[in-house]
């Protein structure tokens, strides 16, 4: 099946646009250090495996 006629992903699959844009300022303030995706989920109050999937899934980006 072509991703043209896969279903969309909910939308509780990614970061509300708060929660997404929290998570960025997170990062963004914090660019002078090693941050790793554990911080920014324990900022976000989630774990670090979900945090990491909702980012990739909210941006489009792996968050690498």
């Amino acid at each position: 099946m072509s991703d043209l006629f896969a279903p969309a992903r909910p939308a509780s699959d990614r970061l509300s646009p708060l929660v997404l844009r929290r998570a960025l300022g997170y990062i963004e303030a914090h660019l002078d250090r090693d941050i790793k995706v554990a911080d920014v989920a324990a900022a976000r109050g989630l774990s670090a495996s979900h945090c990491k999937e909702q980012l990739r899934r909210s941006t489009g980006l792996h968050v690498h």
